[in-house]
């Protein structure tokens, strides 16, 4: 009876030590590594932006990047930004596999706008016309989580012939 009752106390114990909260508000920022051929790109952070359906699919744009964006007039500082554009069937949004495709059925997951802004002119500002803008002609994107916690990864084909890939993980400032 003691070592049952010795038992019972241990395992008490534990669950008042292990136990903490499953709040994701202390889930560590969006990061991961992004590479085009031989460069190599940190992520240190992720927003998404909540479009809602329209109709057929539900739509959240996910960007990650290595700065910061100014929520007032919705400017990016860093070197680098991804920025992907993710359709779901259904009236909420669902985490899968998105394929790049124009012309997508009602079923489909899917993206029709994927690209990376790379700071070409070395001024730490994303946007600028002397930047380079790479857009995905093909690919695909997999995202899993939810709430503000999510994981992407990358595999896409870019309009000048070289691949995208990588992924971040984290949580992803809502907008």
């Amino acid at each position: 009876m003691k070592k049952v009752v010795l038992f019972s106390y241990v395992a008490l114990l534990g669950l008042f030590f292990s136990c903490g909260s499953d709040d994701d508000g202390d889930t560590a920022a969006a990061n991961g590594t992004i590479e085009i051929g031989d460069d190599s790109y940190s992520a240190t952070s992720g927003i998404m932006v909540d479009f809602g359906s329209d109709g057929t699919h539900y739509n959240i744009d996910f960007t990650i990047s290595d700065g910061t964006v100014n929520t007032t007039t919705g400017d990016y500082d860093g070197s680098f930004m991804v920025y992907a554009e993710l359709f779901a069937p259904g009236s909420s949004f669902s985490t899968g596999t998105f394929t790049y495709d124009q012309s997508p059925e009602d079923s489909d997951y899917y993206f029709t706008s994927a690209s990376i802004t790379l700071d070409a002119n070395d001024n730490n500002e994303l946007g600028d016309l002397s930047d380079d803008y790479y857009f995905a002609t093909g690919g695909t994107i997999i995202l899993s989580g939810g709430g503000d916690n999510y994981t992407i990864t990358y595999n896409l084909t870019l309009n000048n012939g070289s691949t995208l890939t990588g992924s971040a993980s984290g949580r992803f400032q809502s907008f």
